[in-house]
């Protein structure tokens, strides 16, 4: 969907599509941006919860998960360094994600 979406987008910038008004041309622009803003923002929202949850338990030590039992999940091996550095990249990126959205429901 976002390759398709994206592709849309870019050829009706550059103008590869037939002539059209450009009051029909900015609208299906605005479509494909804000389609394209959904599909980037769906990971955001799924991922919150779980950001959340990480950054409760970031001090744990190596190796337990989320309900305090032994994990192989590669996550709970990081040290916590890493972790709140990862954490943070997430959380700037998922925050960034819900700017972008909001600025383009109140714009």
């Amino acid at each position: 969907l976002v390759v398709s979406d994206g592709a849309f987008f870019f050829f009706l910038l550059v103008g590869w599509h037939q002539p059209l008004p450009p009051s029909v041309k900015h609208w299906w622009l605005n479509l494909s941006i804000q389609v394209l803003c959904g599909l980037f923002s769906y990971p955001a929202v799924v991922n919150a919860p779980w950001i959340l949850a990480a950054w409760r338990r970031v001090g744990d030590e190596a190796g337990v998960g989320f309900g305090a039992e032994k994990s192989r999940e590669p996550w709970f091996h990081f040290s916590k360094s890493e972790k709140v550095t990862l954490l943070a990249l997430k959380t700037l990126n998922v925050t960034a994600q819900y700017v972008n959205q909001w600025s383009r429901v109140a714009y």
